[in-house]
């Protein structure tokens, strides 16, 4: 017997593509999930429901419009992951304004560089972190502060969001305004990474959101009681993406995580069903699950015996997850409801390139991680279907989305997710949109007969050594990484150079680990220089050349004495910034050619 409202959820999921926005989306979504939990803040209790998602909104619109903010603004978000940020950015959205999110750990410089850029007038801040903030609202245009978080009322330059949802506004008709939102117009704009240059913003209309949420339904059907984490910097489009527009479309119950170092904790309490990372975050993901195995042998031997005949059948090009023994992954169980991916049905990770190790020891667990490739400038472009993952792949193209290759073996794209343009520059727009509206991504890869897409590496990227060869570094950097969980960061070296050279960065927690189980002591820049700690990585480099040819392999290796941190080597999504790397380690990197 078929249950009338779950009836009604299921239509208004599978009817997302024929939405003209986000805002549509939004409001048929609220209708029919009305009563469910739309919004919990993890180790918080109770929820936000769909229903009161709408009526903050509106609210939230209203106070927007009474501030005087008009269809076509930008605004900038400098917030944590929280249900405050859900319901104000799409209440942004159904004012008509173009909301963007700035990661709250970036430095100062650089958030007065992404503010001045857009022209943002009014900002959203954490009212914990206003105080680091405030330099940056001053080198920028900003006039207008909403502060999340805090308490008072309304100012000549500040207004809490409380004080926000109080404005009220006779002229403004909230239901004729958020219906003005039509497919080409401007939803959002999200900032590039900046792994290789300055980030430009990208423009993102609402057209390219729901058709990108729509195909990610066509290839991996979204059940109608989906809960999700929000936890990724909301600055980022795979953040963005995954869980705020997907949960406008279809109904998500998010649990949003302030806290990053609370994340495998709330994992293990929400149980989610479905989950994106990133790579690093799958790699600590993984790292648990070996340390879980490593504890009961018996469970160790299924596991390998599973990895085993998963290798195999990728030797054979035979499909992976039929090679997998059912009774082993029954047997498995307690390890994916150790991790608290016992429940989950589509798990998935982009963002940069991802280790086949890692994402082999998943599928033999039973729990697949699907990889996935876009660009920010093309949004989803292509996925690996669940039962018909190719690892080594990010799948094949969604369905209305051209994917070729140049000669030189570039991958371009084109379709309905191709993006609006950078905003306020038009000449950068013309150097990666050509006339034929082929997006030309700067990754190169290859296609297989059955149209599975891999990534070589990006162009920006390659290491062309002295001897002309053309070298992935991200190649490189996952041989030696799969090699020893004490590396966290590696970082080749190589251009212009006879041989590669590698930096290298270990895990604070998985150092501790390894001190303790070896019984050594000291701080952390004292273990980075301990014998028994540089033998490890000397033999996890060894390992790894061993599976690479010689051109590729690292000669000599650093271990840095600090970890990396997230706005400075690294993007808010754990990517390496390069640039500033081979920069600011340029004694370091002198030293091994020396």
């Amino acid at each position: 017997m078929t249950h009338p409202t779950l009836d009604a959820r299921r239509q208004t999921m599978d009817a997302v593509g024929e939405q003209p926005s986000l805002c549509a989306a939004f409001q048929a979504t609220a209708a029919v999930h009305a009563d469910r939990p739309a919004l919990r803040t993890a180790g918080a209790p109770g929820a936000v429901t769909w229903g009161e998602y709408a009526e903050r909104v509106r609210a939230v619109a209203e106070g927007l419009w009474a501030l005087g903010l008009r269809a076509g603004e930008p605004v900038g978000l400098v917030l944590a992951n929280t249900p405050d940020f859900h319901v104000l950015d799409t209440a942004l959205m159904h004012v008509g304004a173009v909301p963007f999110s700035v990661f709250t750990g970036e430095p100062v410089d650089r958030i007065a560089t992404l503010l001045a850029s857009t022209g943002a007038k009014v900002v959203a801040v954490d009212a914990a972190i206003l105080e680091r903030v405030e330099p940056a609202l001053g080198q920028s245009r900003v006039e207008q502060v909403i502060l999340v978080g805090g308490a008072g009322d309304a100012g000549d330059s500040h207004i809490t969001l409380g004080a926000l949802e109080r404005l009220q506004a006779p002229d403004f008709d909230f239901d004729a305004q958020w219906r003005r939102a039509e497919p080409a117009m401007i939803a959002a704009i999200v900032h590039t990474s900046g792994t290789t240059g300055t980030p430009k913003a990208v423009q993102l209309t609402h057209g390219n959101l729901v058709f990108a949420a729509a195909g990610t339904h066509a290839i991996a059907p979204v059940d109608p009681d989906t809960r999700t984490l929000s936890y990724l910097p909301n600055s980022h489009l795979a953040e963005r993406f995954m869980s705020h527009y997907m949960g406008l479309c279809f109904g998500y119950e998010i649990t949003c995580v302030p806290d990053p170092d609370t994340l495998f904790d709330t994992i293990r309490e929400v149980r989610p069903t479905r989950l994106f990372g990133v790579p690093r975050i799958w790699e600590k993901v993984a790292e648990r699950a070996r340390a879980i195995l490593a504890e009961t042998p018996e469970l160790q031997a299924v596991f390998e015996d599973n990895l085993e005949r998963l290798w195999a059948a990728h030797r054979a090009g035979e499909p992976l997850e039929e090679a997998l023994d059912p009774a082993a992954l029954e047997r498995l169980a307690p390890v994916r409801e150790a991790l608290g991916l016992d429940e989950a049905r589509w798990l998935g990770v982009a963002a940069a390139p991802s280790s086949s190790e890692v994402l082999a020891t998943f599928l033999a667990l039973g729990s697949p991680v699907a990889d996935l490739w876009g660009l920010t400038e093309c949004l989803m472009t292509t996925m690996n279907p669940p039962g018909a993952i190719r690892l080594g792949t990010v799948g094949r193209p969604f369905a209305g989305v051209d994917v070729r290759l140049s000669d030189a073996g570039e991958i371009l794209v084109r379709g309905p997710n191709v993006f609006a343009g950078y905003r306020n520059q038009p000449d950068k727009t013309r150097e990666i949109l050509d006339d034929d509206g082929w997006i030309h991504t700067g990754d190169l890869g290859r296609l297989d007969a059955d149209g599975y897409l891999s990534i070589a590496g990006r162009a920006k990227e390659m290491i062309i050594n002295a001897a002309g060869l053309n070298i992935s570094p991200v190649t490189v950097e996952h041989a030696i990484k799969a090699e020893s969980s004490l590396i966290e960061h590696l970082a080749a070296i190589g251009e212009g150079r006879r041989y590669l050279t590698a930096l290298v960065v270990l895990s604070p927690d998985e150092l501790e680990r390894f001190a303790a189980a070896h019984g050594l002591s000291g701080s952390y820049a004292e273990l980075t220089r301990n014998p028994r700690v540089t033998e490890e990585i000397a033999a996890a480099v060894e390992r790894g050349n061993a599976k690479l040819p010689r051109a590729e392999q690292i000669r000599g290796w650093t271990i840095l004495q600090e970890p990396w941190t997230t706005g400075q080597e690294l993007t808010s999504l754990m990517k390496l910034r390069r640039a500033v790397i081979e920069e600011r380690y340029a004694d370091e990197i002198e030293a091994m050619y020396g």
